[in-house]
């Protein structure tokens, strides 16, 4: 199997086949069969990231985070494993072994497997791909912008540490603009004053970025 994933990489690098279809192609497939006790869904996402860069699709020093777009939909993501599992599955002769963490299977017929249709998985692929540019590398863009522009605004006049600078930045983003009373205590070096200034600085600074979560949802 492992010499297989070798041959689709060869194919990709030579750009005779699109490198989407066979990312989707190879790391579904690799999650179908499950080799290994522990690793194959982190194997499946290395895979996929792997190909997309190993054919072109991904440009150099960047990640499209496709395996998060994934991660998001989870539901979907289940719902195409089980329409083309649930059937095979289905005609299989196995049973739980109770005292193990494995399925005996008694009878696999070949065939079952022979004609990989893997067009529900490559459509869900390109639809996670689209999400991951269009939306989410966005939305990480809009939150970089947003914290630098933060962090220069109060790193003028604050004097905190470093850690405790990006910290203050990221609790009062997360709450909306406001540092809450749980996590008010974790700064016992700033004054209330000070603390009122940066909830200012910090929510013009994410303006933008949050309104364009509110316009997502």
């Amino acid at each position: 199997m492992m010499e297989g994933v070798v041959q689709v990489g060869e194919l990709v690098k030579s750009g005779s086949y699109p490198p989407v279809l066979a990312a989707a192609s190879a790391a579904f497939g690799f999650v179908f069969v499950h080799p290994f006790l522990d690793g194959n869904g982190r194997l499946h996402r290395f895979l996929l990231h792997h190909l997309l860069r190993l054919g072109g699709f991904t440009p150099p020093g960047a990640v499209v985070p496709v395996s998060a777009a994934m991660a998001r939909d989870i539901a979907r993501y289940a719902e195409v494993l089980r329409h083309y599992s649930a059937p095979r599955t289905a005609m299989l002769d196995y049973r739980l072994d109770s005292d193990a963490d494995h399925i005996d299977v008694k009878k696999q017929p070949l065939y079952l497997y022979a004609f990989f249709d893997a067009t529900e998985l490559c459509e869900f692929t390109f639809a996670c791909l689209e999400r991951a540019i269009d939306q989410d590398l966005a939305d990480e863009l809009a939150y970089l912008r947003a914290y630098d522009s933060a962090h220069q605004s109060l790193r003028r006049w604050l004097d905190a540490p470093q850690p405790e600078l990006e910290k203050l930045i990221r609790y009062i983003a997360q709450n909306n603009g406001r540092l809450s009373k749980n996590k008010r205590g974790q700064f016992p070096l700033v004054g209330d004053d000070d603390i009122t200034r940066a909830e200012t600085q910090v929510s013009e600074a994410f303006a933008a970025s949050w309104k364009r979560s509110l316009h997502q949802v």
